[in-house]
């Protein structure tokens, strides 16, 4: 599968954060998620975006939030990318009707199937200490995106 990258222009501040991005992902780094933490509008979803054009095809992650809303948000910036809680439950249907019955909490291996290689977790300062808790044991690098002026 070849890549075409289109003609990607990024500020200084954002070549560094992409370089700092790569290097954590491919260092294959579980321990310690890479914070990238900038004011709204500086170009964090762009620098995920070019992130994701770079490895996808070579490696598959994950992009989530803590919301529906934030999600869509990062729809609409053009990145495939779902809540957290998708991420962590799965939907069951029944088998003769197809009607959606309840979630189910994924086990381990399948939420490692489903994150991928890496996660990147937009509006991190959104996510509950429990929440991060059980994303570290996922065991995949972990890049959080969010806005420090945001912070609880």
């Amino acid at each position: 599968m070849s890549a075409t990258l289109e003609k990607i222009e990024l500020f200084d501040e954002q070549v560094d954060a992409l370089a700092e991005m790569l290097n954590h992902i491919n260092g294959g780094n579980a321990e310690n998620p890479l914070i990238l933490s900038a004011k709204a509008g500086s170009g964090k979803t762009h620098v995920a975006r070019t992130l994701l054009s770079i490895l996808s095809p070579y490696s598959l992650g994950s992009c989530i939030a803590p919301t529906g809303r934030a999600a869509a948000q990062l729809r609409k910036s053009g990145l495939e990318a779902s809540t957290l809680h998708s991420l962590l439950y799965k939907a069951i249907f029944d088998t003769e009707t197809g009607k959606f019955r309840f979630f189910s909490k994924r086990n381990i291996t399948e939420i490692r199937e489903v994150a991928g290689d890496y996660i990147i977790l937009d509006e991190a300062s959104m996510v509950t200490y429990e929440q991060y808790s059980f994303i570290k044991t996922i065991g995949v690098p972990i890049i959080c995106l969010g806005d420090h002026r945001q912070l609880p």
